[in-house]
């Protein structure tokens, strides 16, 4: 099933609204026993960033942003065993963020687009799928030009 990735920001706002746990039943690829997480915004004027923190190793935390925010024509591949441990019946039940390299001034941000974050907010089921039919890196420079 391809999805749409246009930006959606994360649901939450850490200035007291609900924060989202999240479920990744395999873990995540080198952090596999880190299985819960919780989603929530970055802050005030960051409200398209988000923080992926575990709830199993507070150490490991990752800033995710919406793919679409820097490129339009980022296309996603979600496959059948991935979105019936989900629950993905439709495009309606994904949501799309990738992990965002944020690397110390003078250094360029990067986005892993080859390996986004897929979560169906419904059953709060997440799982990170590894675009391996595309052409994507895990390591793509962003900058200003490229966000709309």
């Amino acid at each position: 099933m391809q999805i749409d990735p246009s930006p959606v920001a994360p649901t939450n706002d850490p200035a007291g609204g609900e924060i989202l746990t999240l479920e990744f039943p395999w873990g995540l690829p080198g952090f596999e026993d880190a299985k819960s997480f919780t989603l929530g915004q970055m802050g005030e004027g960051l409200e398209a960033f988000g923080r992926l923190q575990s709830l199993d190793d507070p150490s490991i935390a990752f800033v995710v942003v919406p793919p679409g925010l820097f490129f339009e024509d980022y296309d996603v591949e979600i496959y059948d065993e991935y979105m019936a441990v989900l629950g993905i019946d439709g495009p309606e039940d994904a949501m799309v963020l990738v992990i965002m390299t944020v690397v110390p001034p003078p250094g360029e941000c990067n986005l892993n687009l080859l390996g986004p974050i897929i979560f169906n907010p419904r059953t709060l089921k997440g799982a990170q799928v590894v675009q391996y039919k595309s052409n994507y890196r895990p390591a793509v420079p962003i900058s200003a030009k490229t966000a709309h």
